[in-house]
This record gives structure tokens, sequence and C-alpha cells, in this order.
């Protein structure tokens, strides 16, 4: 006997073909590099036998799920998208290095490479436009994270939930496939260069889609932050971007 399902590529849990958010994480579901899986229901011994071997190989399995993301972003230079199209003053100042991010409502535009991370397999590159549009935290932030799902988890001690608001423009694609869009997209870093944990929540509205050239979306990625920490930055391929 076998069914259909999707396998949540965030938590693993099993969803049904009709569900387009995991039930679980409410992560993104329908991503053509997670495609629907045909498991086998198979007998109370084998079952015994697989969750023995799980446990024995957890580890491994463990450190495979944290080093390999759905798709990785390399930069591959804006100069070289610089020396083919006419840059302003905007897209030169600031640069979008750690030490000279680029602001809250500025655009910047640099050249990206995308690949599944655990064969180097599908690489596409691209030409991206990201604005952090505004940040909210703290207060603000909970209860927008509260109003989507009232059975969200309050953030771990000593941290609050910060939320950016950002619009993404796959400006030019070299294979016409899309840009996807997910939740190894952004990176949140502590003004100490320290990189926070991803954080899984049932959102709405949120940043992670997949883009075909021409197109674009805005919407909400999320965080944890310290509290005491009030300069984090967002790192996107080697990209820094201001969130104050």
């Amino acid at each position: 006997m076998s069914k259909l399902v999707y396998v949540c590529p965030a938590c693993k849990s099993h969803n049904s073909p009709s569900n387009k958010n995991c039930i679980r994480c409410g992560n993104w579901l329908l991503s053509t590099a997670y495609p629907p899986q045909v498991l086998k229901v198979r007998s109370t011994a084998a079952k015994v036998i697989t969750i023995i071997a799980a446990s024995i190989g957890g580890v491994i399995l463990l450190f495979v799920i944290l080093i390999v993301a759905i798709f990785t972003f390399v930069d591959t230079e804006s100069n070289e998208v610089a020396s083919n199209q006419a840059v302003t003053q905007q897209d030169k100042t600031p640069d979008g290095t750690r030490r000279d991010p680029i602001n809250l409502g500025q655009s910047h535009i640099f050249s990206v490479e995308q690949y599944f991370a655990l064969t180097g397999a599908g690489k596409q590159r691209f030409d991206l436009s990201i604005t952090v549009n505004k940040s909210i935290r703290g207060d603000e932030a909970q209860k927008l994270v509260t109003k989507w799902n009232e059975y969200n988890p309050a953030p771990a001690a000593g941290h609050e939930y910060m939320l950016a608001e950002i619009t993404v423009r796959a400006d030019k694609s070299k294979s016409g496939d899309p840009l996807s869009v997910n939740s190894n997209t952004f990176s949140l870093v502590s003004e100490n260069g320290v990189k926070y944990d991803p954080v899984f929540l049932v959102t709405e509205g949120e940043v992670y889609k997949e883009l075909y050239e021409g197109a674009q979306h805005t919407g909400w990625a999320v965080f944890a932050v310290r509290t005491d920490d009030t300069k984090p930055l967002i790192e996107v391929a080697g990209n820094w971007f201001s969130t104050n």
C-alpha cells in the first residue's frame, strides 16, 4: 500500500498533496526542488527496524540537514554587471559591504548563482535586485506573529522577533528558470558578526517565492534577534543590508 505525500524540506513532516504550506512549520511546499513522494505503508516490524536504523544514523542525518540548503546563493561580483550597464549614484553609495551596508528603502542590484547545494547541480545565474523596505521588532513584531497564528511560539529568552519587509526582483535569468527565494536566502547577522539561527513560523505574506525573469515580489522575512542587539544586518550572498 502506498500514498502520495509532500515531505517538508524544513521539518520533514508529511503533508497531503493538497497542502501548500507545511501543517507543522508553515514552510512553502510547492517547490520544484521537492516534488511529492510516493511512500509505502509498511508493516509494524519494518517500522521498528526503520526506527532503529534511524537512531543509529541520526547524528549523520542531522549534520546533512544543517549543511544542505535548498539552494545556495553565491555572489558573482556586481562589478561585472556594472561594466555592462549604467550604474546610478544610488548603486555606488553605499557599496553593500558589512562595513557599508545598503540603507533601508534603497535598492541594490548584484549577480548571483543559484544551485542545489548537495550536488552542485541545477546551476542558474540571475541579476537580482533587493530592497529592505522596513523592519519591525519587539512588541510590534510579536503582535503580527501572534496575529498570523496564535500557536506560533514565543522567541527564546533574551530574544525578540524581527520582521523585515523585503522586495525581490529577478532582473535577468541566463537559463530562463525561476529564481527560488526561500528561508535560506536571507541571513540575520548580529552587530558583533554572529549569524542567527533560522526561524520557522506560520506566516502570512512571506517573501519566499519562485520568481521568473522580470517578476517582483514583496513580503516578510522573519528572524529572532537578541534584545540588546541594536544594529543587526541582513546578508544575501555577501551583500549586506541595514535593518534600521
